[in-house]
């Protein structure tokens, strides 16, 4: 028999345990929305067997069924999501079996069961013959081996565009010639040298001329380079123009031709007195070193700087900001070359620094190279 102070406790007991009841089925609709922090979820990586048309609906990945709704996430940053991908899904359970929070493709090492991709992938580099005549999906031959790209195939155009002869570096699965990735790449990467035994060189110089097109015969500060469809052109401080300060990057072939991977530029000389005389823009330099004598009666006259002669005149702009002149301090000077090849300082400050040499008895000169030896880089330089 109940008397009424059971039943009152009875009756409290039903109603903690449906508000425990209404909590419990509550509280994983509120955790499950997909704009929260996914990495709790747990993970399920699988080859995609089938899938709906849209998003929502059944999903079956690797031998399990996920239904998907029109909140989850879906991720195709390593490939479309198309039957036989390497897929990665995270889930929750419920009671109708795996609801879907995030779908998304994967690379394919993800789902062999290797943690590392470069094990079963080949790279090399080799030039176009053949390629699909609509757009980049089909079949390749490149390097006398024909290949198919799918929509998963990643495609790079940093140097040129795809075309028949293009040089290109391509990747793909040891037992497969499905294509993961092809990019393009600097033609002598297809040349049939050693990278290490190619001349690579920076330079930066004044532009004397250059094509109306960028693409063909540069002369950069009284050398000559060439520009193909591959090269690089940046031009972030000023667009390109004769008189205009450049990077560039190059390599030399065994012809001794100039090819630049890269040409930047970085605005006009920075000493903007100096600008309004562009006859001896292809003989500017400047230096580093140790003031070794002086001009005895003031700063007018010849200086010696770690072995050089420069000739200050009234033109001459003289700065202490490190400093005073004397023998035995360390100096910058930027200058000129006459008509007689006699260094004309335009400008001589006291500095801390030694332009990056790595020991205090060495000196560092910036010039443009008048002369070199031929095909090679071993014998007597004018610069």
């Amino acid at each position: 028999m109940f008397n009424r102070q059971t039943l009152r406790i009875h009756n409290k007991v039903l109603g903690a345990v449906a508000l425990l009841l209404l909590l419990w089925f509550t509280m994983p609709v509120a955790m499950a929305s997909p704009t929260d922090n996914d990495d709790g979820w747990p993970e399920w990586y699988g080859l995609l067997e089938s899938r709906p048309s849209g998003v929502a609906g059944e999903w079956v990945v690797g031998g399990r069924t996920f239904t998907a709704t029109s909140a989850t996430v879906v991720e195709q940053e390593h490939g479309t999501l198309q039957i036989g991908v390497c897929t990665e899904v995270k889930y929750r359970v419920i009671a109708s079996g795996y609801q879907a929070i995030k779908i998304s493709s994967e690379e394919h090492h993800k789902c062999n069961g290797s943690d590392d991709d470069d094990d079963d992938d080949v790279e090399r580099y080799a030039r176009i013959e053949s390629m699909p005549s609509n757009g980049l999906i089909g079949d390749w031959t490149i390097g006398g081996i024909h290949y198919t790209a799918d929509t998963n195939t990643r495609f790079k155009q940093e140097y040129g565009k795809f075309a028949v002869g293009a040089c290109v570096e391509l990747e793909h699965r040891r037992d497969s010639t499905l294509l993961i990735e092809l990019s393009t790449e600097r033609d002598y990467k297809c040349s049939g040298d050693d990278d290490d035994d190619i001349s690579h060189g920076e330079l930066y110089g004044i532009i004397n001329s250059f094509p109306s097109g960028l693409i063909g015969e540069w002369v950069i500060g009284g050398m000559s380079f060439m520009a193909d469809n591959t090269t690089q052109f940046k031009q972030e401080h000023g667009v390109f123009d004769e008189g205009v300060l450049v990077e560039v990057k190059f390599y030399t072939d065994n012809n001794g031709v100039h090819h630049i991977l890269q040409i930047e530029t970085k605005g006009r000389d920075d000493d903007d007195e100096d600008d309004d005389d562009h006859s001896y823009q292809n003989y500017r330099g400047h230096a580093y070193g140790i003031v070794e004598s002086m001009p005895s009666n003031g700063l007018i006259g010849d200086w010696i700087v770690s072995g050089f002669v420069y000739t200050a005149n009234a033109a001459t702009r003289f700065e202490e900001d490190d400093g005073t002149f004397a023998v035995g301090a360390r100096v910058k000077v930027k200058y000129v070359l006459n008509a007689n090849n006699e260094r004309v300082a335009l400008k001589i400050e006291t500095t801390d620094d030694d332009g990056g040499v790595e020991q205090p008895s060495h000196f560092k000169m910036y010039g443009f190279v008048q002369q070199k030896p031929t095909n090679s880089f071993n014998g007597q330089w004018v610069i």
